[in-house]
């Protein structure tokens, strides 16, 4: 299975842009029917995970996670920061393949004017 890796960008407390990605093997997508898939999130020894919601149809292998609000109350994703994220696929026997295999994803959540 592959993910690229590949940078995010998006702007400090926005809800409305979402980390989208199509896992696939040997360049088919992959149908995650079967699979629970995770974001996860590592800034130094601090990190946390988030459920990432699966783009119908399953067979298209996309999945996404939308940053809710919650997520920018200081304990989460902070101002100016950039995370290593991978993403976990889990199937319906608890095995567990971290994307991407090699080197971490990562996500900036840049400056805002808003105070």
């Amino acid at each position: 299975m592959a993910a690229s890796t590949s940078r995010f960008d998006s702007k400090w407390k926005d809800t409305l842009t979402a980390c989208e990605v199509t896992f696939k093997k040997n360049g088919t997508a992959i149908d995650l029917e079967n699979y629970t898939v995770k974001a996860r999130f590592q800034l130094g020894a601090v990190d946390f995970e988030r459920t990432m919601t699966k783009v119908a149809p399953d067979t298209n292998g996309v999945a996404k996670y939308t940053p809710v609000a919650a997520d920018f109350d200081g304990t989460s994703f902070l101002e100016g920061i950039e995370y290593n994220a991978e993403f976990y696929l889990t199937d319906g026997a608890g095995l567990i393949t971290k994307l991407p295999n090699t080197g971490f994803n990562k996500w900036k959540f840049h400056a805002d004017t808003e105070v």
